[in-house]
Protein backbone atom coordinates (compact mmCIF):
# COMPACT_ATOMS: atom_id res chain seq x y z
CA UNK A 1 0.00 0.00 0.00
CA UNK A 2 1.35 3.45 -0.88
CA UNK A 3 1.77 6.12 1.74
CA UNK A 4 -1.08 8.10 0.19
CA UNK A 5 -1.06 11.88 0.50
CA UNK A 6 2.13 12.83 2.32
CA UNK A 7 4.18 15.96 3.08
CA UNK A 8 7.69 16.71 4.37
CA UNK A 9 9.28 13.52 3.12
CA UNK A 10 12.54 13.24 1.18
CA UNK A 11 12.37 12.22 -2.50
CA UNK A 12 12.70 8.50 -3.27
CA UNK A 13 16.13 7.11 -2.34
CA UNK A 14 17.80 3.95 -3.68
CA UNK A 15 18.13 2.41 -0.20
CA UNK A 16 14.33 2.03 0.20
CA UNK A 17 12.39 -0.15 -2.23
CA UNK A 18 9.18 0.97 -0.49
CA UNK A 19 8.49 4.06 1.59
CA UNK A 20 10.22 7.37 2.16
CA UNK A 21 12.45 9.11 4.73
CA UNK A 22 10.85 11.87 6.79
CA UNK A 23 12.56 15.25 7.05
CA UNK A 24 12.05 15.41 10.82
CA UNK A 25 8.29 15.94 10.74
CA UNK A 26 6.30 14.02 8.17
CA UNK A 27 2.56 14.05 7.65
CA UNK A 28 0.46 11.36 5.98
CA UNK A 29 -3.25 11.65 5.23
CA UNK A 30 -5.32 8.45 5.35
CA UNK A 31 -9.02 7.54 5.37
CA UNK A 32 -9.98 6.55 8.93
CA UNK A 33 -12.05 3.77 10.42
CA UNK A 34 -12.88 2.31 13.84
CA UNK A 35 -10.07 -0.25 14.02
CA UNK A 36 -6.40 0.62 14.45
CA UNK A 37 -3.87 2.80 12.70
CA UNK A 38 -0.70 0.84 11.91
CA UNK A 39 2.57 2.60 11.06
CA UNK A 40 5.62 0.63 9.91
CA UNK A 41 8.89 2.49 10.27
CA UNK A 42 12.63 2.21 10.94
CA UNK A 43 15.14 4.60 12.43
CA UNK A 44 18.52 4.65 14.14
CA UNK A 45 18.67 2.86 17.48
CA UNK A 46 17.72 5.18 20.34
CA UNK A 47 15.94 7.78 18.20
CA UNK A 48 12.61 8.77 19.73
CA UNK A 49 9.53 9.30 17.58
CA UNK A 50 6.19 10.88 18.36
CA UNK A 51 3.22 9.70 16.30
CA UNK A 52 -0.05 11.58 16.60
CA UNK A 53 -3.34 12.05 14.78
CA UNK A 54 -4.18 15.73 14.33
CA UNK A 55 -7.37 17.02 15.99
CA UNK A 56 -8.05 13.81 17.98
CA UNK A 57 -5.58 13.83 20.87
CA UNK A 58 -4.27 10.37 19.95
CA UNK A 59 -0.51 10.15 20.59
CA UNK A 60 2.19 7.52 20.98
CA UNK A 61 5.91 7.92 21.75
CA UNK A 62 8.38 5.15 21.04
CA UNK A 63 12.12 4.61 20.83
CA UNK A 64 13.56 3.08 17.70
CA UNK A 65 15.67 -0.11 17.86
CA UNK A 66 17.38 0.17 14.46
CA UNK A 67 15.10 -2.53 13.03
CA UNK A 68 11.76 -2.17 11.26
CA UNK A 69 9.00 -1.67 13.85
CA UNK A 70 5.24 -1.31 13.83
CA UNK A 71 3.21 0.92 16.13
CA UNK A 72 -0.57 0.61 16.42
CA UNK A 73 -2.94 3.29 17.68
CA UNK A 74 -6.60 2.55 18.39
CA UNK A 75 -9.10 4.71 16.51
CA UNK A 76 -12.23 3.74 18.43
CA UNK A 77 -12.28 7.11 20.23
CA UNK A 78 -12.74 9.07 17.01
CA UNK A 79 -16.26 10.46 16.69
CA UNK A 80 -18.12 8.99 13.70
CA UNK A 81 -15.19 6.69 12.90
CA UNK A 82 -17.57 4.38 11.01
CA UNK A 83 -17.81 7.03 8.27
CA UNK A 84 -14.06 6.94 7.61
CA UNK A 85 -13.04 10.56 8.20
CA UNK A 86 -9.76 11.79 6.75
CA UNK A 87 -7.00 11.63 9.34
CA UNK A 88 -3.66 13.43 9.29
CA UNK A 89 -0.95 11.32 10.91
CA UNK A 90 2.05 13.32 12.15
CA UNK A 91 5.41 11.53 12.59
CA UNK A 92 8.04 13.65 14.39
CA UNK A 93 11.65 12.77 15.28
CA UNK A 94 15.14 14.18 15.42
CA UNK A 95 17.13 14.14 12.19
CA UNK A 96 20.56 12.83 11.24
CA UNK A 97 22.66 12.76 8.08
CA UNK A 98 21.74 10.04 5.59
CA UNK A 99 24.74 9.56 3.28
CA UNK A 100 23.93 7.64 0.12
CA UNK A 101 27.12 8.57 -1.79
CA UNK A 102 25.25 10.65 -4.37
CA UNK A 103 22.73 12.31 -2.07
CA UNK A 104 23.07 13.80 1.41
CA UNK A 105 19.86 14.32 3.39
CA UNK A 106 19.09 15.18 6.97
CA UNK A 107 16.39 12.62 7.57
CA UNK A 108 14.35 11.36 10.50
CA UNK A 109 12.79 7.94 9.97
CA UNK A 110 12.03 5.58 7.11
CA UNK A 111 8.24 5.19 6.90
CA UNK A 112 7.23 2.07 4.98
CA UNK A 113 3.49 2.00 5.44
CA UNK A 114 0.64 3.85 7.12
CA UNK A 115 -2.68 2.00 7.04
CA UNK A 116 -6.01 1.84 8.81
CA UNK A 117 -7.34 -1.56 9.77
CA UNK A 118 -11.12 -1.49 9.94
Amino acid sequence: MALGLYARFAPATPDLAVGRWTLGEGRVQVRGGCGALAVQLRGPSGRRVDISIDDWGIRERMTMTGEQQEVRLTLSGIRECEFGPELTVRIVSETGLLDLERVLWYTGLAVYEVRVER
